[in-house]
């Protein structure tokens, strides 16, 4: 669960959830794999991982 200001998130595995509130800075997730977006998550970075996609 993110805080006020900007916050990363690494995501690992299939069951990590990132919660993030609405006017709290520019959020990004950095993801090993295919990974969709949560609502007021900005940006998404695909990182060390083979025929993955971002939505």
């Amino acid at each position: 669960i993110g805080g006020h200001g900007d916050d990363t998130y690494v995501v690992e595995q299939l069951g990590d959830r990132v919660v993030e509130n609405a006017g709290e800075g520019i959020d990004t997730v950095n993801a090993t794999f295919s990974y969709a977006l949560t609502p007021n998550v900005e940006n998404h970075n695909l990182i060390e991982a083979d025929q993955v996609s971002a939505t």
